[in-house]
């Protein structure tokens, strides 16, 4: 019997306690993908897309809702001669609300609601150069596998907008990651 006990034990001890993260949970996460531009932000670009990458903080209220704080840069954006040659580079920090829906097994989907600050940098061939801020909206959609309580990994498709339509820089970036999340 006492065999059975302590295999029993060392069994549990051994499977993945899947996340039922309580409330009052911060986090930190990191994450890289895939970043791709639209809308005319893009006007003369050699190519539309590019590797980006991101840091998040957040603050897990209870099983349902959290609070993120970003950082995204979206990478570089290369112009051919015929838009005067040269590049631009795109960030954003973004305040986001998330809304989770745990299922079974440590597998939770997300949904993303924020608002964020891009930082279009233009640096053209022929020098000058000129920055476009925006604030705007940020939505996504996404899916987290709990390892344990304190370890997962993400996938999230994120929407921002980006530029000024006062000087035809608008558009959005669209942003496929997959990233660690770490809890404390």
């Amino acid at each position: 019997m006492k065999k059975l006990i302590a295999i029993a034990l060392l069994s549990a001890t051994a499977i993945p306690a899947y996340a039922a993260v309580g409330d009052g949970t911060f986090y930190v996460g990191a994450d890289v993908g895939q970043a791709k531009a639209s809308g005319n932000v893009t006007t003369g670009a050699n190519d539309t897309s590019n590797t980006a990458y991101g840091l998040s903080v957040g603050y897990q209220f209870n099983r349902n809702w959290a609070a993120e704080l970003g950082y995204t840069d979206f990478g570089t954006l290369d112009y051919g001669a015929a838009a005067g040659g040269g590049n631009s580079k795109t960030n954003a920090v973004s305040l986001s609300a998330l809304g989770i829906w745990p299922l079974d097994n440590g597998f939770s989907l997300l949904g993303k609601l924020g608002v964020a600050g891009t930082s279009v940098d233009y640096s053209p061939a022929l020098g000058g150069g000129s920055t476009n801020r925006r604030t705007g909206a940020v939505v996504g959609l996404g899916g987290q596998y709990n390892f344990t309580t304190a370890f997962g990994v993400r996938v999230a498709y994120d929407r921002f907008w980006v530029g000024s339509s006062s000087n035809n820089t608008d558009g959005s970036l669209n942003l496929l990651t997959a990233g660690v999340v770490y809890r404390f």
